[in-house]
C-alpha cells in the first residue's frame, strides 16, 4: 500500500495519467462519466475496462526474467513507429513543484491504453503507471483475455508512472541520431524500454534514480526507440540521456519534449 503522505501526490499523478491518456484519441473518451477509475482491480493481473480504450490492471509481483527478454520487449511494438516513417512524435512533460504532467502526442490509432498497479513487497516499492499496448487488440483488451506474453510484458513498459516515494518518472522520444547503443559495457543491461519500471520498483529519490541508472548498463535493445526521461521528486528534478555511449544528466529541467537537453544545439 501507498503510504499516507503520498495519497495527494498519486492522486494528482493518476488524474493526470488517466487524463492524458484518455484525450490522445480523435473524439475523445466516450465512457462512462461515473468510472471509477481509482479503485485497484480485486484479482491480480485482472483486467478490467474504465472505458472506450482505456484498463486497469493489478500485479502482485513481476517476472523480473522480462529486463532481458528483448525478443519479448519487441512485442510492445506491432508495426513500425510514427517517427521511424519520418512523422513528428511532441511527447512532453513538465514538472513544477508536486505537479507532474505528461502527453501522449502519438501517432498511435485506437489502440488500448492500461493503468498498471504494482503492489510493494520486500523487493520494490508500490506504483502506478501508464502503458499503451499497440499489439493488444481493442476486443483482446474488452474480453480481459491477454496472452501470457502480453500479462508478463505489461508493467515493464509503462512510459510514465509514480510509486510510492513520491518519485515519478517518464519516457519521451528523441532521434536515433545522437542516442547510441549503452552507457556502462560490463554491468547489468537495461533495455530502454524497460527503464521506467526499473525507477518506480527501486528508487527511494529522483537523486537515487539517477545514482541507479548509472550502475547499470542502459542498452537500445531491442532497437525500436531511442529515449530520454525525466525523473522527479517532491525537491527536485533531472533528465537523462545517452549520448556518445555516456549517460548525461540535466539537473532541475522544467520540461522535456523530443529534444536532447544535454546536447548543444
Amino acid at each position: 500500500m501507498f503510504k499516507s503522505d503520498m495519497k495527494s501526490k498519486l492522486l494528482v499523478f493518476f488524474a493526470a495519467a488517466v487524463l492524458f491518456s484518455s484525450v490522445i484519441f480523435a473524439g475523445g473518451c466516450n465512457g462512462d462519466s461515473e468510472a471509477n477509475y481509482s479503485k485497484k482491480p480485486e484479482e491480480a493481473m485482472k483486467v478490467e475496462k474504465v472505458s472506450d480504450y482505456l484498463y486497469k490492471t493489478r500485479y502482485d509481483d513481476l517476472d523480473e526474467s522480462v529486463y532481458s527478454d528483448t525478443e519479448l520487449i519487441r512485442k510492445f511494438f506491432k508495426i513500425t513507429t510514427a517517427a521511424d516513417k519520418g512523422k513528428a512524435f511532441a511527447c512532453s512533460a513538465v514538472v513544477n513543484g508536486n505537479f507532474y504532467g505528461r502527453n501522449f502526442d502519438f501517432f498511435m490509432g485506437q489502440d488500448p491504453n492500461f493503468v498498471v498497479w504494482v503492489e510493494g513487497n520486500d523487493k520494490r516499492y508500490a506504483s502506478i503507471g501508464v502503458v499503451m499496448m499497440q499489439n493488444v487488440s481493442l476486443a483482446e483488451a474488452d474480453s480481459g483475455e491477454l496472452s501470457e506474453d502480453m500479462k508478463k510484458l505489461l508493467p515493464f513498459v509503462v512510459l510514465d508512472g509514480i510509486n510510492e516515494k513520491g518519485v515519478t518518472c517518464n519516457s519521451n522520444y528523441v532521434p536515433k541520431e545522437v542516442g547510441h547503443d549503452s552507457t556502462n559495457p560490463g554491468a547489468d543491461d537495461l533495455p530502454y524500454l524497460t527503464v521506467v519500471r526499473y525507477v518506480l520498483d527501486n528508487a527511494e529519490s529522483a537523486a537515487h534514480a539517477v545514482e541507479l541508472l548509472r550502475g547499470k548498463n542502459l542498452v537500445d535493445k531491442p532497437k525500436i526507440s531511442t529515449l530520454h526521461w525525466m525523473i522527479a521528486d517532491p525537491k527536485e528534478s533531472y533528465v537523462v540521456e545517452v549520448v556518445d555511449n555516456e549517460l548525461r544528466v540535466v539537473k532541475n529541467p522544467e520540461a522535456m519534449t523530443n529534444y536532447y537537453l544535454s546536447v548543444d544545439g
